[in-house]
């Protein structure tokens, strides 16, 4: 330890006084001692001023319902010092400074929990220190810092300016798998509910995790293309793989096009990360990218095959051999036409008279989808070939002209957007600061009721135009304000774009203040709501404009305006106007009509997309926001609820096959029901998940799917019979039953179900092997949590349970024993039963790549249980394990762990066993030269 002069020691023991004089004390040492960072830092870590548990939490902020982070002061000292090791390539200084930043991160005692600037300091700090002092373990601390419950915005730009662009500029591939394994953990899936969804996005912020996908991907793939193309080929998997659903509703091209326009930034990156990976392997290592390439083209998820496609095309000299063994009536998919469209418009030329026909056979065999003209759908795939001169293909072309199946001009694509259609301002007669003008001038209204659609033919005229006025409200809202009265006579694409406008800028203004005022903003647009639809002639059918659903289109900006109201923040709406919001709805829910069916296979979707299900959505906001209004005001909301009562007992009874947006947005809303009253849902929970009528019942469970789960309602939905009920039937709804289930479980560890309940046997009974995975997928996912012994002990009995079940059966048994496998992050020591457990899982991990995972816990848990760990490692090798290069040195720490704890003989028998993998016959000399003290 460096040896401080006595006023240097008084010095540190005063920033222990207080925290103003911590801070002034660091950004002094800062300041004066520049040259000099390290004398201070042996003796600041020895007083434990970096501390985890001096690491300052999220404190309640001034405003209810906020918090505030305090900036911990000893980050920029220690920035300071990294900066400096990695200068003056002070290693020693380095590993102190890490050492700091793994013992803050993983402290039990404060640690990083949720001070999200400490994670983003830290973040810079690898970014800054000397690469071999930032250890390949080092970087899984990255999936802490992304882990707090704010933005890791932060902590992903950081990582993105430093360690990523260090760690790939080198030549060292150490250090380029730690790039990859940040990539790995800034682009790890979480799942969203958007609109009745699930939508993936990464575990980080989108934009920030985007950016570092965008600027690194080629990098990457030049560095280590084997392991990027495998890691943004599992998150693919992950986004893509999911439900069978058709890619290219999704990404359109996997080129950059035009047509990529869904929004969705996560799912694109990931696209174009794995396309440029994929090309520029192919520029480096053509055979290696050449295995990976045949391997997409044969994948089971479409997108993944869509990537393998445009890869083979755009370096066909090298891939083109791989073109002959695809071509048969199983490759020419509806969703993967855009891509084989341009494959074979730019290369079939080049094929040979073989390939040539093989290729027009397999499009005349290949059947249409459902729906779909068979001749039109034909055309579409030879079109692409119309410019070759090939006999054949010009023969069939003009016999389907002849039958008139010519398609669009871009048969390439199936759901092509274009300007003129879409409703983009390019196509309005009129121009956002013209509109603004006019509205100044007066003549605003005059102007819109004397444009019609035949001014503009050829594009979508009265939409384009009412697009753009939304754009002018919001360019210039106090104007429009001014002149809202008159707009209620326009007709209802107008009345849309007025109320879509001021709702945008609402949005807008929560970013970008402004001096608008939103308590007279909120009354007037509320009011002019309130004036347009009461008037009978809005809700009268002989409207021309109702054919195109433009009444339900106002009818959905009203509710999406009036929804904003309920937020809590700085522009919701002011309490006054409430009542005269709710008087709205009340208004929406008697005049619109249901527009979901009995045989709807998404009702949640169809809730969400409706103008009666947004209505009965806002009803539930409102509803909410005026008991907790009561609740701040008066410690009660009672009185609130006895005047909202009738409209929710008008709605139910509507129900019992009819109003099946209600039964789907009740069981959404479940907890919301029983915090505004536990008696009148009690009451009715019976009505709400009625088994007399099928349809309504289903659409509540489907609803429930999205509902957030607590002990309370679980016990009232189990007492009540709608968990068994529900069980018995298939539910509507992609994850309904998945949620069901995971509902299930989540209640056996709060002992709300017990183990031999009827609801827990019932997917053993029934041989329901999708229960039971799902069920053993969510105490996967569950892995991080903070659970009690007894809670794990309740996860081991069901593991038991299940290895029970898959004893002597066939159908399942494996995937299941697999999923199995992964729950090893639950044992905290193996003991006999433990063992048969892992014993009776371990064979089938590999069929699903689980073995990096069983290795992770092994190496976890060989300290405590040497001789157990051995066995399953062994039954791990002879069950054929194939190690991949991510596992091969966790598997060699694992053996040496094994011998340097007494199983000196396992040890040896594993590296025997394991010969042939790559650095096995090194450490097994390694184990045989020397014999340690503790070996058998």
């Amino acid at each position: 330890m460096t040896e401080l002069t006595q006023n240097e020691r008084s010095f540190v023991q005063a920033m222990k006084k207080g925290r103003d004089l911590e801070w002034r004390g660091f950004k002094l040492l800062i300041e004066r001692r520049r040259g000099d960072l390290e004398k201070f830092l042996d003796v600041l870590i020895s007083e434990g001023f970096f501390e985890p548990a001096r690491n300052p939490q999220p404190i309640p902020a001034d405003d209810e319902g906020r918090v505030h982070v305090p900036y911990w002061p000893p980050l920029d000292y220690l920035t300071a010092c990294a900066g400096q090791a990695a200068d003056r390539k002070n290693h020693d200084l380095g590993d102190k400074v890490m050492g700091v930043v793994r013992n803050v991160t993983g402290g039990t005692d404060g640690g990083i929990q949720d001070n999200f600037r400490t994670a983003w300091k830290f973040a810079e700090i690898i970014g800054l220190l000397p690469n071999a002092v930032v250890k390949f373990a080092d970087v899984d601390l990255v999936e802490r810092w992304l882990g707090t419950s704010f933005s890791g915005a932060l902590v992903v730009g950081a990582l993105d300016e430093g360690a990523m662009r260090k760690f790939l500029a080198g030549h060292d591939p150490g250090d380029w798998e730690k790039a990859v394994k940040i990539m790995r953990h800034c682009t790890a899936v979480r799942w969203i509910d958007e609109y009745g969804e699930r939508k993936p996005v990464p575990v980080a912020d989108e934009d920030s995790s985007c950016r570092l996908i965008d600027r690194h991907a080629c990098n990457l793939g030049r560095r280590t293309p084997a392991k990027s193309a495998a890691l943004f080929e599992e998150r693919i998997r992950e986004v893509f793989g999911r439900g069978g659903e058709r890619s290219d509703r999704l990404r359109p091209a996997v080129e950059d096009h035009g047509q990529n326009r869904n929004g969705s930034r996560f799912d694109d990156g990931l696209v174009d990360a794995l396309r440029d990976v994929l090309l520029a392997w192919c520029d480096t290592d053509g055979a290696g990218a050449g295995d990976r390439v045949r391997r997409l083209l044969k994948s089971d998820v479409q997108m993944l095959r869509r990537i393998g496609i445009h890869v083979l095309n755009r370096r066909w000299p090298l891939l083109g051999g791989l073109y002959p063994a695809l071509v048969d009536p199983g490759l020419f998919q509806q969703g993967q036409i855009h891509e084989l469209h341009v494959l074979l418009k730019e290369r079939f030329e080049s094929f040979d008279d073989g390939e040539k026909w093989r290729t027009f056979d397999a499009i005349r065999r290949t059947p249409p989808p459902a729906g779909e003209d068979a001749e039109r759908y034909e055309y579409r795939w030879l079109s692409a070939m119309s410019c070759t001169g090939y006999e054949p293909v010009a023969t069939r072309l003009s016999e389907l002209r002849s039958a008139r199946a010519a398609v669009s001009e871009h048969p390439d694509f199936n759901f092509y957007v274009s300007r003129a259609t879409s409703g983009m301002g390019d196509a309005s007669r009129y121009r956002l600061r013209e509109l603004v003008v006019f509205a100044e001038d007066g003549s605003l209204v005059r102007r819109l009721n004397a444009f019609g659609p035949a001014d503009d033919p050829r594009g979508p005229g009265v939409d384009a135009l009412a697009y753009v006025l939304s754009q002018a409200v919001g360019a210039s809202p106090e104007t429009f304000l001014e002149i809202l009265p008159e707009f209620i006579d326009v007709s209802a694409p107008y009345q849309h774009g007025v109320i879509s406008g001021f709702k945008a800028f609402r949005e807008r203004s929560k970013e970008r203040p402004t001096a608008f005022d939103w308590d007279r903003g909120w009354r007037d647009v509320v009011g002019f709501v309130d004036a347009v639809t009461r008037r009978p002639e809005f809700w009268n059918d002989g409207d021309g404009s109702r054919k195109f659903g433009a009444r339900d289109a106002v009818v959905c900006a009203a509710v999406d305006f009036l929804d904003a109201g309920t937020s809590d923040d700085a522009h919701a709406c002011p309490e006054p106007v409430m009542p005269n919001a709710l008087k709205i709805i009340r208004r929406f829910l008697e005049h619109v009509d249901s527009a979901a069916g009995a045989d709807d296979q998404e009702p949640m979707m169809s809730a969400l997309n409706t103008a009666r299900g947004r209505s009965i959505g806002a009803l539930f906001k409102h509803a909410l926001e005026c008991c907790r209004t009561s609740d701040r005001c008066s410690g009660s909301h009672d009185d609130a609820w006895t005047r909202l009562q009738p409209i929710f007992d008008d709605e139910l009874r509507k129900c019992g096959g009819a109003n099946y947006e209600f039964s789907t947005l009740a069981g959404c809303h479940l907890v919301n029901l029983d915090y505004m009253s536990a008696d009148w849902l009690r009451a009715n929970v019976t009505r709400i998940f009625s088994t007399e009528a099928e349809s309504n019942f289903s659409c509540a469970v489907a609803g429930l799917a999205y509902s957030e789960s607590t002990r309370r309602t679980y016990a009232l939905l189990r007492d009540a019979g709608v968990i068994e009920q529900a069980l018995k039937r298939n539910p509507r709804g992609r994850e309904t039953r998945k949620k069901l289930i995971e509902r299930m479980v989540k209640a056996y560890l709060w002992t709300e179900e017990m183990r031999g309940s009827p609801r827990m046997r019932r997917p053993f009974e029934q041989d329901a092997v999708d229960d039971l995975l799902d069920a053993v997928n969510f105490f996967w996912m569950i892995r991080g949590e903070d659970l009690s012994s007894a809670q794990r002990g309740l996860i081991v009995d069901y593991w038991e349970d299940c290895v029970r079940w898959a004893s002597g059966r066939s159908r399942g048994a494996s995937a299941l024993l697999d999923a199995l496998g992964r729950l090893a992050w639950v044992l905290e020591t193996i003991d006999a039963r433990n063992l048969d457990l892992l014993l009776a899982s371990t064979p089938h991990v590999q069929r699903h790549f689980g073995s990096y995972i069983l290795l992770e816990q092994l190496e976890r848990l060989v300290k405590g249980s040497p001789s157990a760990v051995g066995k399953v490692l062994e039954a791990l090798i002879d069950a054929g394990v194939s190690v991949y290069d991510d596992d091969r040195n966790r598997l060699k720490s694992l053996i040496l762990a094994l011998n340097e704890r007494g199983q000196r003989k396992m040890a040896l028998d594993c590296c025997d066993k394991l010969v042939a993998q790559p650095g096995m016959s090194e450490l097994y000399r390694q184990l045989t030269v020397s014999i340690p003290s503790t070996a058998a």
